[in-house]
């Protein structure tokens, strides 16, 4: 079962939320100073802040293994440091993972077992060349391109679709004109067989700033598995927040 509960949490690293004030494209310009301004503002819409908690419901499936389960979360993020999340069902925690800017801790609950690792089973799972800042950015929705450039498909479409090169993975972001907001990130690298697609949905204004309130991530190969999820509350910079995660002399370390 820790297979399970790593490759729950590898998933749960893209849990998504995306905060930024709403602002138009229209006003952007067009050519390609109108791309560059437009991916320009995108970053400058990256949320600013110092700590940030979000609890919601999710569910996790894997197909190769016949395997589905239903879950709340809870995660705190401190900018730039830590990230904490914690995976519950029936009011009992499961597990408790810590990503740290270059490890990510798992704790089992079920099995009383835990996994330490650096990023590179991320980067196997899903495709992408994880780090913190990606993680984070990924969690918070943020534009964070990974190729270098990022060219414009069709000017005049709906959610505009900007696509680059990186490493082998071919990336797409689809944008929205309206919200000047990522709505969905897809990479895919045929050689390696990797292809893992996030999207944001559903957005609505928390303390002037637009957050979806679910979203999905799919990853469609190596292995097909997908995480749902929907966000029931998010506080900015609450009063008080735990980051905290202690293993126990009982539990069994275990290979990854």
């Amino acid at each position: 079962m820790h297979m399970n509960i790593y490759r729950i949490v590898i998933l749960g690293l893209a849990l998504v939320l995306s905060l930024s004030s709403c602002k138009s494209l229209k006003d952007l310009g067009s050519g390609a100073k109108g791309e560059a301004a437009t991916l320009k503002a995108l970053e400058g819409n990256n949320l600013d802040f110092t700590t940030l908690s979000i609890s919601g419901k999710g569910k996790a499936k894997m197909e190769k293994a016949d395997f589905s389960i239903g879950m709340t979360y809870k995660i705190d993020l401190y900018a730039d440091s830590l990230i904490r999340i914690r995976v519950t069902k029936l009011g009992l925690e499961g597990a408790r993972i810590l990503i740290t800017q270059d490890s990510i801790y798992v704790l089992d609950r079920l099995n009383k077992t835990y996994t330490v690792s650096d990023y590179t089973p991320a980067k196997k799972f899903t495709g992408l060349d994880a780090d913190f800042a990606m993680v984070q950015a990924l969690i918070l929705g943020d534009f964070s391109p990974i190729p270098d450039q990022l060219k414009l498909e069709n000017k005049k479409a709906n959610p505009q679709v900007f696509k680059g090169i990186a490493g082998g993975t071919d990336f797409a972001y689809k944008i929205s004109r309206n919200l000047l907001k990522l709505m969905e990130l897809e990479a895919v690298n045929e050689l390696l067989s990797q292809h893992t697609v996030i999207q944001y949905l559903e957005f609505e204004e928390v303390d002037g700033q637009k957050i979806p309130n679910e979203g999905a991530v799919i990853v469609k190969a190596p292995e097909q598995a997908g995480f749902d999820f929907k966000h029931h509350k998010v506080n900015l910079n609450p009063n008080k927040i735990s980051f905290k995660f202690n293993v126990p002399d009982s539990y069994e370390r275990v290979a990854k």
